[in-house]
């Protein structure tokens, strides 16, 4: 999960509200500058990007991110113009006003900064290369340092995130081990996944499960796709669910990253809440066996309590859409409203599940 709302606390901390234009804190010009172009309407686009994009059609209002080298600068009727020379070779040609230039020692030659800039919607003065438009710069140093900083800060605090979640999941487990074998439903099976344990027809298509897990999060070690996808196999059959559904849950859910945990604190590949982990027997909800195994109990019940899966195995859509509300907004929600819920969340939520599950049963 990630923790972006960090830069945002900052900046509102340290400088309130930014006005439009050059706007910098005397405080701290990079962490201004990182806020500026958090707040642009489109990822900007790279020195490659800006190359390809002069040498074909220029695409007006397009924003760039560039690095490199102050190397001179000119002037066109009046307006100064920087010439930057990025890391990548390419020379970039940028409109910047006096006054800011003067403020900023470091906007001088020879200075290396990092400089978002707009492509121009109408040429300046007499120059014909198409000249840029300055949105924020900082000297690239301080920029790429407040950069790490930020990035060390949600690492973390994700780890802090999980380490409490970790004491509270821990904290009811405890309280809930007395009561755990009446309420725990009779069907749910936490078992190890037996070492060659997998049904032929579970083995006949790990192979494909294996590539398709490993396409989906490409930083999970070998060990974890073979966990993951052997639980997954394992768990379909202990329960009769198809395991094109699971995947197609467990993307929606945690983008199969075991380690995710949401701003609600849900946990895990199946994004399991401490209560429910703790009165299934959950010890460890970022262990992907145990995850994907209360997940998959959960999808079960929720798949016979709306009306099973078809003879072939797979889910009816009415089904599904109920089983996959259930899942994300509790099987109370459902019958509070008789059907999805209308929580924007949930039905978004409803609707890329069953977009994934139908393309993965080639529908």
């Amino acid at each position: 999960m990630r923790y972006r709302f960090v830069l945002l606390l900052l900046v509102l901390f340290l400088f309130g509200a930014l006005s439009s234009g050059h706007a910098y804190a005397d405080g701290d010009i990079a962490i201004s500058y990182l806020h500026l172009r958090n707040q642009l309407p489109t990822p900007p686009g790279t020195a490659v990007d800006l190359e390809t994009d002069e040498n074909s059609e220029p695409q007006p209002s397009r924003y760039y991110e560039l690095s490199g080298s102050i190397v001179g600068q000119v002037s066109s009727d009046g307006q100064p113009i920087l010439i930057l020379q990025c890391q990548n070779g390419f020379s970039a040609e940028i409109a910047v006003k006096q006054p800011f230039i003067d403020k900023n020692d470091w906007m001088s030659t020879g200075s290396v900064i990092r400089i978002l800039v707009k492509s121009a919607d109408t040429a300046v003065g007499s120059v014909s290369t198409p000249v840029l438009d300055l949105v924020a710069a900082g000297p690239e140093d301080s920029v790429s340092f407040a950069e790490k900083k930020i990035a060390d800060d949600e690492a973390q605090i994700a780890a802090a995130v999980k380490a409490r979640v970790q004491a509270r999941l821990q904290n009811r487990q405890i309280a809930a081990e007395t009561s755990r074998s009446a309420s725990m439903p009779a069907r749910f099976v936490l078992s190890s996944v037996p070492v060659n344990g997998l049904s032929d027809r579970a083995a006949a298509i790990y192979p494909a499960y294996h590539n398709t897990i490993s396409r989906l999060n490409p930083n999970l070690s070998e060990a974890d796709v073979c966990t993951i996808t052997k639980s997954i196999l394992y768990y379909s059959d202990i329960y009769q669910i198809d395991p094109r559904l699971i995947v197609a849950m467990v993307v929606a859910e945690s983008g199969f990253d075991p380690n995710s945990v949401s701003r609600t604190g849900a946990m895990g590949l199946g994004q399991l809440m401490p209560e429910t982990a703790a009165s299934l027997g959950v010890t460890d909800a970022f262990d992907p066996q145990q995850n994907i195994a209360a997940a998959v109990h959960l999808l079960s019940d929720h798949v016979q309590r709306y009306g099973g899966a078809s003879p072939c195995g797979v889910i009816p859509i009415n089904t599904l859409l109920l089983t996959m509300a259930a899942y994300n907004a509790g099987p109370g929600a459902v019958k509070k409203y008789g059907g999805i819920p209308p929580y924007r969340e949930t039905q978004n939520y409803v609707r890329k599940v069953n977009e994934l599950y139908r393309q993965l049963c080639g529908s």
